[in-house]
């Protein structure tokens, strides 16, 4: 599955540059990972929540209404196509890891970080606590409760650890720091940690994915009224500077993302 096509990777780029704090935005790799993730997560997600993930906090200097219109409707074209190919079990790990390079690590990485800061908007899903960073602490912790988790459970907690794995290499080896009773049957100490949680990565992403769509379903069989459709595609028209933002975020375009 090709991430995104020439004219979206263009303008997704041209976006990403107009973050107004460059430390925080995004690479296109890792954008690819966060709209992955998103449309992987069973639980809606409001764009005001999820597009400072993608700039930082401080969001978007764009020059004018016209390139804010194109530029941000790109971006809505892209997450729309994701979570429809979701949707339709067309949704597909970006990489072919068998045949990786070198210059293919740094990009896998920013993939999963992506991933990983996108999952981590609804961290009850996968069983871990509300309200706090999802980090390897929270992770550590799941391992010393692991009687408490159930087959689906310590699976889900052992894809999550591969993701963190791969997306904070520096991290790597504390996230394997239980020589007994591990989650997943790796030793911190092995010399090939870094090539093995490659390798299982893929399979990592699906199993998160398989298991968030049974939640999804779980849910709409619970009615229409306690879980809402499917997305429909959204458009993004060209936008008066008093309406509402697209983002979502209740102020009106000219203070948001029409600055």
């Amino acid at each position: 599955m090709a991430m995104f096509s020439q004219q979206e990777k263009i303008s997704l780029k041209q976006l990403l540059a107009k973050a107004v704090n460059k430390d925080d935005v995004l690479t296109i790799d890792g954008l690819h990972g966060y709209l992955y993730g998103l449309a992987v997560i069973p639980e809606p997600v409001l764009p005001s929540e999820w597009l400072p993930g993608i700039f930082g906090e401080e969001m978007l200097e764009i020059d004018n209404q016209q390139e804010a219109d194109a530029l941000l409707g790109n971006l809505f074209s892209a997450y729309n196509r994701l979570t429809f190919a979701n949707e339709q079990d067309k949704l597909t790990f970006p990489f072919d890891i068998g045949s990786i390079k070198t210059k293919d690590i740094k990009r896998i990485r920013e993939w999963a970080h992506g991933f990983f800061l996108a999952t981590s908007l609804r961290p009850h899903i996968w069983g871990m606590p509300e309200g706090e960073e999802l980090d390897d602490d929270l992770y550590e912790e799941s391992q010393d409760n692991e009687e408490e988790f159930d087959d689906d459970e310590a699976e889900i907690a052992a894809c999550y650890a591969i993701v963190m794995g791969v997306a904070f290499p520096d991290r790597m080896s504390e996230l394997f720091d239980h020589d007994e009773g591990n989650l997943i049957p790796i030793e911190r100490n092995d010399p090939e940690l870094e090539a093995k949680l490659f390798a299982m990565l893929p399979d990592a992403v699906y199993s998160l994915q398989e298991y968030a769509n049974a939640v999804r379903e779980g849910m709409r069989e619970m009615g229409a009224d306690n879980y809402p459709a499917p997305p429909q595609p959204r458009r993004v028209e060209k936008i008066g500077r008093n309406e509402p933002c697209p983002c979502g975020s209740g102020n009106k375009y000219k203070k948001c993302c029409g600055k």
